[in-house]
């Protein structure tokens, strides 16, 4: 089973949290980003983070993963686990 099935949006808008392991990890810091994956921080305000989950509705839906903060530092995104 993927992190991205065991993490699933349930109908009454609660998400279900899971321990992943180190190799999980690292996957997901190395994801690429597209209109079907995206990573945001755990700092995230609720405003952009219902921009995001309205656009992944409106869409194809996809997988947001909260707990991975990015910083690009000349040109070269950082990635951070605070999940």
């Amino acid at each position: 089973m993927t992190t991205s099935q065991r993490v699933k949006a349930r109908a009454s808008g609660k998400f279900e949290i899971i321990d992943i392991s180190g190799g999980e990890r690292n996957r997901l810091l190395n994801l690429d980003e597209d209109h079907y994956c995206d990573v945001k921080a755990i700092e995230i305000a609720p405003a952009k983070l219902t921009r995001t989950l309205s656009a992944f509705a409106n869409a194809s839906g996809g997988d947001i993963y909260l707990g991975i903060a990015e910083q690009e530092f000349f040109g070269t995104k950082d990635r951070t686990w605070t999940g």
